[in-house]
């Protein structure tokens, strides 16, 4: 008979798979999303006359919010998803009746087309995720679809189906969209049949992500973890601390270059970078990550008359809103380069150390600036941020180090702890890619 294990979203059942388990589903996962458990065999099997009884369950588990951002990197993107869903469920509503031309038709079965076509004409990609997510909050697996029967419409197999199988990637569609419906649904890689039956080795297990994306990254590219360059190793540094920190999902599919692999950092070492990439033919994603200042920009020419292949991005770190009390080191209004009194939609940029928090810029007094500001007019409301000396500057580095030290010991980013800047910078990295193309 073999061993079976299964993919699950809350109540949806997404994959099925015996006497293996797929290395593209392992890899949605990480070794630290590993959860065996000890539970009773009645709540999983049909024992027939045989005594229940506590049995080894293995799984990996995470929410749908985190496989979502996996998924998204791997190359399933919520807006592919939902093209595929459009596109679905108008090739149901436009197809020809399944029976026509069998001469003698059975009524059910007009009745049930007229139904589905009812059915299909009220329903568009919002009314679908809503269905999908009142499911997930109403439902569990013990509501029991029989497979080999027609589903119910408007069920929650009926709504999964509407994406055929035959469809490409249909099953990772489906799971992207019902994590997008559903982003607090709890997503399950079920293994224990095949470690009990033999097919996979218990201790192998708390590693088994890992290996599994190893081996995707070999077979292909497009699989592959995000590599990230920056300017200089700080950059680096501070990014790769960021991202371990406000996206610990992600750390094994983006990846920064070891800053021991240049020998200099500035804007225009990570042009000489980028161009030797492209000349050697690397096929992994890359992102080359510059300054958003002047230096970056005027470097930035000499790659628009190289023709680079489409898995290397450039970008510049984003502007983000002037904090309150830089309002202060504005230049004087009505200046050549303070033109508008507006600041509503004021924006700032610059250096890595501009997107380190406001926490790590300002005194104990939480008013003084520890660094020096001088603001040159780019755009209306834009304004670029340096430095005035170097020892304000290694004074906001030696600050962000000591934010990240407490927010690792205690779990986490603190309440207190401002990351808004340098979430910003890492969904412009993680998103590089689908906003190029």
């Amino acid at each position: 008979m073999g061993s079976w294990g299964e993919l699950s979203a809350g109540p949806f059942t997404l994959f099925f798979f015996k006497d293996m388990v797929p290395n593209d589903l392992v890899c949605l996962f990480q070794d630290e999303m590993y959860s065996p458990s000890i539970g009773r065999a009645s709540t999983r099997y049909v024992l027939g006359g045989e005594p229940d009884h506590d049995v080894e369950f293995f799984e990996y588990k995470a929410t749908g919010r985190l496989i979502a951002d996996r998924l998204d990197i791997l190359g399933f993107d919520i807006d592919s998803a939902l093209e595929v869903l459009r596109q679905s469920i108008g090739e149901n509503l436009d197809s020809p009746p399944w029976f026509e031309g069998m001469g003698r038709i059975d009524p059910e079965s007009v009745k049930r087309w007229e139904a589905e076509q009812a059915a299909l004409a009220e329903l568009d990609t919002d009314r679908w995720l809503k269905a999908i997510a009142s499911a997930a909050a109403t439902q569990s697996k013990a509501v029991f679809e029989p497979p080999d029967q027609e589903p119910v419409i408007g069920s929650r197999k009926w709504l999964l189906e509407l994406i055929p199988d035959e469809t490409e990637n249909a099953g990772w569609h489906r799971l992207r969209l019902v994590t997008h419906a559903a982003p607090d649904i709890e997503v399950i890689l079920d293994v224990s049949d095949l470690v009990h039956g033999g097919w996979l080795v218990k201790d192998e297990l708390d590693t088994m992500p890992s290996v599994a994306q190893e081996w995707w990254t070999a077979e292909s590219s497009a699989r592959s973890p995000i590599v990230v360059l920056t300017e200089g190793s700080t950059d680096a540094e501070f990014l790769r601390a960021g991202l371990k920190l406000l996206y610990p999902h992600l750390t094994d599919l983006v990846r920064f270059l070891d800053p021991r692999a240049r020998s200099e950092g500035s804007a225009g070492a990570l042009v000489n970078t980028v161009k030797a990439f492209a000349a050697a033919g690397i096929r992994n994603r890359i992102v080359a990550a510059f300054d958003d200042d002047g230096a970056a920009s005027d470097v930035l020419k000499q790659l628009k008359a190289v023709a680079l292949p489409p898995n290397i991005v450039l970008m510049q770190f984003p502007a983000v809103p002037i904090s309150d009390y830089l309002v202060a080191q504005l230049p004087p209004l009505g200046s050549q380069h303070r033109p508008t009194g507006d600041r509503s939609n004021a924006r700032i940029s610059g250096c890595i150390e501009m997107y380190l928090g406001s926490d790590t810029i300002r005194g104990d007094d939480n008013v003084t600036l520890l660094m020096d500001l001088t603001f040159h007019h780019r755009d209306p409301g834009h304004y670029e941020a340096r430095f005035a000396d170097k020892r304000s500057k290694k004074k906001v580095q030696e600050n962000y180090r000591r934010k990240v030290r407490i927010a690792e010991a205690r779990g986490g980013p603190l309440p207190h702890q401002d990351w808004t800047a340098m979430a910003t910078v890492l969904k412009r990295i993680i998103s590089a890619h689908k906003t190029a193309s």
